[in-house]
């Protein structure tokens, strides 16, 4: 049996990678490859040696995603993709997917005859998609089918996210709220560094969506933390998101490579970690693990229209804004607990692989009677 794991970014790749790896121990026979749509990013990953790579070759590569680059580049990237999967002289019989975007999808429509299609999806999605006119044009490339047709099951985070996925086109007895495959094994350490308190702050790729004005205020935020952590002894860490490809230069912010050390070893280092704006999938993950998170508000961010908008206030330390903040609300944001049932809504604690793993065992041996 040939299976395809399929990934765009760290994140989903070290999710098809942890469930590729563990079908194969439960089918030894099983051939794992490996399409990395962000090769096209300089975006490069350490593959295991039971995981054969297959490369999209471009002469000129980007740090822009697809769908901010002009006609020509999305041209280019999309015909490089078809490229890498046609040169190949296997048929997949599975694919596991960790995104499901243009490329992604053309990548699945490239190939599939009779394969069985697995998608995971890594984000936390608190808003409902939005129908803007990028995603009308992505509708008409996907057939003006819902991008998630091709998919046999579909897996998430929590119901949170499940239910986001289904308003967009996901079927219903096919969705299951699973928890997330990268973090199973993650444990953090619960010493903290002694003497002069340390935030770690939790930073965004917004450039890298077309999010300006959010990069924008991202930048006047670390403009901000770096003089308040000057004059209250306080040590600032940020840790650069891996497709946030800009240069800081601050003069006490000490800035961490995403792609470089692991998100325990960050939180190692700090106290409290602190988010700005948008939540992030990270964020919960570490508030789940009951890592101290101080979270700051912005103004301009409706969140009344957020999914189980009424208990996600519950889940950390929040404050309005960032101009407010004082050495006291890192006092509270250590001392405050959150309620475990609340959580759940948001990312599952079960063991995510084992249930995938499962499920996957489980249909294909149905389609195979």
């Amino acid at each position: 049996m040939n299976v395809l794991l399929l990934a765009a970014n760290r994140q989903s790749f070290s999710n098809v990678e942890a469930i590729g790896l563990n079908l194969k121990q439960e089918l030894p026979d099983l051939n794992l490859y490996f399409l990395n749509t962000q090769e096209l990013y300089k975006q490069y990953y350490a593959l295991d040696h039971q995981i054969t790579p297959l490369q999209i070759s471009l002469k000129k590569k980007t740090t822009s995603s697809f769908y901010l680059s002009g006609w020509l580049g999305k041209i280019r990237m999309v015909l490089a993709t078809r490229s890498a999967i046609k040169k190949t002289p296997n048929i997949f019989d599975v694919v596991i997917a960790g995104d499901l975007g243009v490329l992604e999808y053309l990548a699945i429509s490239s190939i599939q005859r009779d394969s069985q299609v697995y998608f995971i999806q890594d984000a936390i999605l608190l808003w409902k998609e939005k129908r803007d006119l990028k995603k009308k044009i992505r509708h008409v490339l996907y057939g003006f089918k819902s991008r998630f047709s091709k998919c046999d099951l579909l897996f998430c985070s929590g119901e949170v996210t499940r239910k986001n996925l289904i308003s967009s086109g996901a079927e219903p007895t096919r969705t299951f709220a699973v928890g997330i495959p990268r973090f199973d094994e993650v444990k953090y350490s619960s010493k903290k560094p002694k003497g002069s308190y340390t935030l770690l702050v939790i930073g965004e790729a917004y450039s890298w969506h077309g999010l300006s004005e959010l990069e924008e205020k991202q930048n006047a935020f670390f403009e901000f933390i770096d003089e308040w952590g000057r004059n209250n002894d306080v040590n600032i860490l940020v840790r650069k998101h891996p497709r946030d490809f800009n240069e800081y230069d601050y003069k006490s912010i000490q800035f961490i490579d995403g792609t470089k050390e692991s998100l325990q070893e960050s939180i190692a280092k700090c106290n409290v970690t602190l988010s700005y704006a948008l939540p992030s999938t990270v964020m919960f993950e570490i508030v789940k693990d009951r890592i101290p998170v101080l979270y700051i508000k912005d103004k301009d961010v409706d969140y009344r229209k957020m999914e189980c908008n009424e208990i996600f206030f519950d889940l950390f330390y929040w404050i309005d804004d960032y101009n407010s903040l004082n050495f006291s609300h890192i006092q509270k944001a250590l001392e405050f607990r959150y309620k475990e049932k609340n959580i759940e809504q948001f990312i599952s604690v079960q063991d995510s692989s084992h249930n995938i793993i499962n499920k996957i065992i489980n249909d294909i041996a149905s389609r195979n009677e």
